[in-house]
């Protein structure tokens, strides 16, 4: 019986700022060592331009 691998991995698109300054949210399925990247439609809540939170962003 062959072992199969299964990995997901989130990450920032830092090179596709939008105008707001903030990155949107990826994720890469890899499945026997076949990548697929699948956007997540989100954005982080950090400012990668300035490095800091989004002013609307209540602390929990």
């Amino acid at each position: 019986m062959e072992r199969q691998s299964f990995k997901i991995t989130f990450y920032l698109r830092r090179n596709r700022v939008t105008k707001a300054g903030l990155a949107p949210i990826l994720s890469r399925v890899t499945v026997n060592g076949i990548a697929a990247e699948i956007p997540v439609k989100l954005s982080n809540g950090t400012s990668v331009r300035k490095n800091e939170p989004k002013k609307n962003r209540k602390n929990l």
